[in-house]
């Protein structure tokens, strides 16, 4: 009877221990920060055109100590494959290059919101005002590079084309990669009904 009892301790244990260590890596996803107003259909979404050798900047307030990228609606045209290029940069409000990248605009997926990741995670301060910066460089200039945006600004989040501010918003989004506690709450939850569920099966057939 003592070692029935505690064969069942240590199932339960090691069962426990599966669901939290799994729940803990499962919950490890790109947490997204809207700065864009969600609830806009896309169908009122509006479309820049071509930027051109425009320069466009995206002012955002941080709500992590970290990005790892930012996610934007595009769309392009792009035939040339080679040294045709969509860049962006972070920056904090005095003109400082916290990180930046950019991506072949071949590549993008057009008319879809792409992921546009730094090489490294970059240090902010929630709270914080910060900006992006969009520009292309094209050997080819059939190349275009256009960003979808709405009206009016978001929470005063406006964007400037060449320095001239605009009320509106770009369809802009960051992400971090970090541990999400609502994540991991609703997969223990569902790994608990899994359980359990598998238990009253087994007690219902093993009778």
């Amino acid at each position: 009877m003592r070692k029935s009892f505690i064969k069942k301790i240590v199932n339960y244990s090691v069962i426990i221990i599966f669901i939290l260590l799994t729940g803990f890596f499962y919950s490890h996803v790109n947490v997204k920060n809207n700065v864009y107003d969600t609830r806009v259909d896309n169908a009122d979404w509006k479309d820049l055109g071509d930027i051109g050798d425009k320069v466009i900047v995206q002012n955002f307030t941080s709500k992590e100590n970290y990005i790892n990228g930012i996610q934007l609606q595009i769309a392009t045209s792009c035939i040339d494959n080679s040294d045709n290029y969509f860049n962006y940069a972070l920056e904090d409000t005095n003109g400082n290059v916290l990180g930046k990248s950019k991506i072949l605009i071949q590549e993008i997926k057009s008319t879809r919101i792409n992921t546009l990741s730094f090489e490294e995670p970059i240090d902010i301060n929630a709270g914080e005002l910060y900006r992006v910066r969009f520009w292309q460089t094209r050997k080819d200039y059939n190349a275009t590079s256009s960003i979808s945006y709405i009206t009016p600004a978001t929470d005063g989040h406006t964007f400037y084309i060449d320095d001239n501010e605009t009320d509106g918003t770009l369809v802009f989004r960051t992400y971090t990669n970090r541990f999400d506690t609502e994540t991991y709450i609703v997969y223990i939850v569902f790994a608990i009904i899994v359980v359990m569920f598998l238990k009253l099966l087994f007690h219902l057939f093993r009778i």
